[in-house]
């Protein structure tokens, strides 16, 4: 193995190994993130770092309890909640539909000689590693695309998946109340005796967002390593430009204000509506 294919086997272990290093981080960003992020100094105006998960995950948790504790209302509140679900079907039905014509284009990259011959020519053409062969076959460089693709397309119907369910579940919290009370026909559901359907929504809930979050970033991945067509440079930058601007969407810097972080709901709005007043 030459010198320059063992260099760009480096830099894509690499880079690869530094997307999952931080799709790990972000997700457990609540459990570690009050160890690392800085904290709030003594002064009027500070900032504090939010990232979107931990934001994301109480929201829909707050979302979803607000709106079974309405659900008896089937022109309301539960509409609303088929409605939010019907969005996000919606939503991975376009993503789906625009990855398939994707993966669809990358199989017949795969099966013609012409297509990766193409390939192996422009790989020879990398600054940093050309003239020399490349150290992965035209195919693996398209085949890794193709499974961030596959992989995203997975998740999104995952998401679907529960969205559905979430539908019916929140009426029949509505309903009923959402209570089990551990008799024989809970028993033969498979559900604990005290379990509440509500923390089952909540869950769900939850676990859908996990699912589209994890499609939104394989689909970046494939963004980010469709590039490897043309080189390991191009990998190299293209997967560095993604994680930054993941970085600058994911990590939100807020300022805080300690007089109006304390100070009652009811003073703020009267000070807001007293300085309209004024106006």
């Amino acid at each position: 193995m030459l010198g320059s294919q063992v260099t760009e086997m480096v830099i894509f272990i690499c880079l690869m190994g530094l997307w999952a290093v931080y799709l790990g981080m972000y997700f457990t960003m609540s459990v570690w993130g009050s160890y690392l992020l800085p904290r709030p100094r003594k002064l009027s105006l500070q900032w504090t770092v939010v990232d979107l998960w931990t934001t994301a995950m109480r929201t829909r948790e707050t979302w979803a309890r607000d709106l079974m504790d309405k659900a008896q209302n089937a022109q309301g509140e539960a509409l609303l909640a088929v409605q939010q679900m019907r969005n996000l079907i919606v939503s991975c039905t376009l993503l789906v539909m625009g990855m398939a014509q994707i993966m669809g284009r990358l199989v017949v990259v795969m099966v013609s000689e012409a297509n990766l011959q193409t390939i192996a020519a422009l790989c020879c053409k990398d600054p940093m590693t050309g003239p020399n062969e490349s150290w992965a076959a035209p195919e693996v460089k398209v085949a890794v695309p193709f499974g961030a693709t596959l992989l995203s397309l997975l998740c999104f119907g995952q998401s679907v998946r529960l969205a559905v369910h979430i539908g019916f579940s929140i009426r029949v919290q509505g309903v009923g109340g959402g209570k089990r009370d551990g008799g024989k026909r809970d028993r033969e559901d498979g559900h604990e005796d005290g379990i509440r359907l509500d923390d089952e929504v909540v869950v769900m809930v939850q676990r859908a967002e996990l699912y589209f979050t994890l499609g939104l970033r394989f689909l970046y991945l494939f963004i980010a390593t469709i590039f490897w067509v043309l080189g390991i440079t191009a990998l190299l930058v293209s997967c560095l430009t993604v994680l930054v601007l993941l970085v600058m969407s994911d990590m939100l810097l807020v300022p805080v204000r300690r007089d109006r972080a304390r100070a009652p709901a009811s003073q703020a709005i009267g000070h807001l509506t007293n300085e309209m007043v004024s106006l």
